[in-house]
């Protein structure tokens, strides 16, 4: 759930919270999920954009794309290219 949290609090452009909840999510000490993993990498992507870095943001959610892509993750692959349609 902290996941979904940093998520919606980064599109929010709430970055100190969003960093939080990443911060919470990671500290848990569990091994994560692959889909977890990739998740984490889009929500620092899209903190990155929320922080002004659209190189940084963008390149980041193209990486996470690519690999949704690679494991044929298709509706994470759609959720990230939103993502990425959205900046440009």
């Amino acid at each position: 759930m902290a996941l979904r949290l940093a998520e919606a609090f980064a599109r929010l452009g709430r970055v100190d919270d969003a960093q939080k909840e990443l911060g919470t999510w990671s500290g848990d000490g569990r091994a994560a999920e692959l889909t977890d993993q990739l998740m984490s990498r889009h929500v620092g992507g899209l903190i990155a954009l929320a922080n002004h870095d659209p190189a940084a943001g963008i390149s980041q959610l193209e990486g996470v794309a690519a690999e949704r892509k690679r494991l044929g993750l298709h509706a994470g692959l759609l959720w990230g290219r939103d993502s990425i349609s959205r900046q440009r």
